[in-house]
């Protein structure tokens, strides 16, 4: 089982930062996200991402207990 989840974040002044764009609005506009998760059994698996004016990702090795 798994699920997925998209994002728009106006917060411009954490790690991702606002988009980088052309012009006076440069940063102003927040980023993008995504986050992942896929379960099989008690193992699973989660990827995210950040796009503002850094890429950021991750993966991640998770275990539930039941």
């Amino acid at each position: 089982s798994g699920d997925m989840q998209h994002a728009f974040d106006f917060i411009h002044d954490d790690f991702a930062a606002g988009l980088e764009l052309t012009g006076l609005g440069s940063g102003v506009a927040g980023h993008f996200g995504a986050d992942a998760r896929w379960f099989w059994g008690q193992w699973g698996v989660r990827a995210e991402g950040q796009v503002g004016s850094a890429w950021l990702g991750g993966l991640s090795l998770m275990f539930r207990q039941e």
